[in-house]
């Protein structure tokens, strides 16, 4: 019997987090049609995937030197060994986008392949491909919820302001050489590449996923996650970083979670200028990626820009919405708190812009759609 898994490596901002909650979510349903969603390499996201195959240890999850980077690649080993015994004759379902946008060398990703080699005769490897500019400009949101990263030249300033163009930068949005790395690791033809959204069944990623796994529609899927924030909150969590960086731990979370709630919304857009200028910049890439994986489509992208705005201007915030803001965020953690004491009376408060706060579960039967 062929011992196969499916490894989803993102990209970024393609409904990974939805992905991932789905499957976590779900292991009965996926155990009743022959699939296990695997645990070992972390839950709901498999973060350990890539923080074994990462060849620093300073770019890997949870680990600071070299000797813990070794020892969570020999858990992680024996970890998977025990639950692959545990499980046979599953297909895993393995999903974690930081193989997109961490592991850039080819030894990493080979490393990454000779892991699951051990324990799979067949692994497919499912990516979603966004254009590249919608991709940038839905990064601002999550890169301000994280503080700052490698890509803090994103971060400074309150219009998204799209990549200068550093070697990783250019890797990150390159999508040739990201299926050159993971084809020559796993095989060309072991890629399933698919472009978002275009190419999603029924315009959902979750029915996507089943679809190309080979499971059926899911009658229940998790609430769209990892949204972007609006334009005022967007700004409101720029300003305030630099004085949260210093907190580490639980308060900070905290504040973002509530942010992230309450600031659910479309953020402020690029001009349509800029935009057009960053997808040109990857154009030869994309040819060569239509060219081998949709000779029939005319180009990889739908190349409509006319959602941009013909400017983008700075829209500083004044006293009066930090204020509220600041306001807003500490009712809900007050609230938050009477909850976790046993405490919490009456309705859930509103969420700045109209619909209801939601609490810390979600109900997994909502419904999502594409996602972020």
């Amino acid at each position: 019997m062929t011992r196969r898994a499916i490894l989803h490596i993102g990209t970024e901002k393609t409904g990974s987090t939805s992905i991932q909650q789905f499957l976590a979510r779900n292991r009965d349903w996926l155990a009743a049609h022959g699939f296990h969603y695997a645990k070992a390499p972390g839950s709901p996201n498999h973060t350990r995937l890539f923080s074994y195959a990462v060849s620093s240890p300073a770019l890997a999850f949870t680990v600071r030197t070299a000797e813990e980077h070794e020892a969570l690649r020999t858990r992680l080993e024996a970890d998977l060994a025990t639950e692959v015994e545990a499980n046979p004759g599953k297909v895993f379902l393995f999903s974690n986008e930081h193989c997109h946008s961490r592991l850039y060398a080819p030894e990493e990703v080979e490393r990454l392949r000779a892991l699951l080699a051990r324990h799979f005769d067949r692994v497919d490897v499912l990516v979603y491909l966004r254009r590249q500019d919608e991709l940038a400009v839905s990064l601002y949101s999550t890169l301000l919820k994280a503080g700052t990263s490698g890509r803090e030249l994103l971060v400074r300033r309150p219009v998204p302001s799209l990549p200068v163009g550093s070697p990783e930068q250019t890797l990150y949005y390159d999508y040739e050489a990201l299926l050159a790395r993971w084809g020559a690791a796993f095989g060309a033809e072991r890629l399933i590449v698919r472009r978002f959204p275009q190419d999603l069944v029924a315009r959902s990623i979750i029915d996507d996923v089943c679809h190309v796994a080979g499971l059926p529609t899911p009658e229940h899927r998790p609430e769209r996650a990892n949204e972007s924030l609006r334009p005022e909150f967007q700004e409101y969590l720029r300003l305030i970083n630099p004085h949260l960086k210093v907190q580490q731990g639980s308060t900070r979370g905290e504040i973002v979670r509530v942010l992230s709630e309450l600031g659910k919304g479309n953020g402020r857009l690029p001009a349509r200028g800029a935009a057009r200028a960053f997808f040109d910049r990857f154009r030869d890439s994309n040819e060569a990626v239509r060219a081998a994986r949709f000779p029939d489509a005319a180009t990889l992208f739908d190349e409509d820009f006319s959602r941009y705005p013909d400017a983008s201007a700075a829209a500083p915030i004044g006293v009066d919405t930090v204020a509220r803001i600041t306001a807003e965020v500490l009712r809900q953690m007050a609230l938050d708190l009477q909850d976790l004491r046993g405490g919490g009376k009456g309705p859930r408060p509103r969420r700045a812009g109209g619909g209801r706060m939601r609490g810390r579960k979600r109900q997994a039967g909502a419904k999502a759609r594409a996602g972020d």
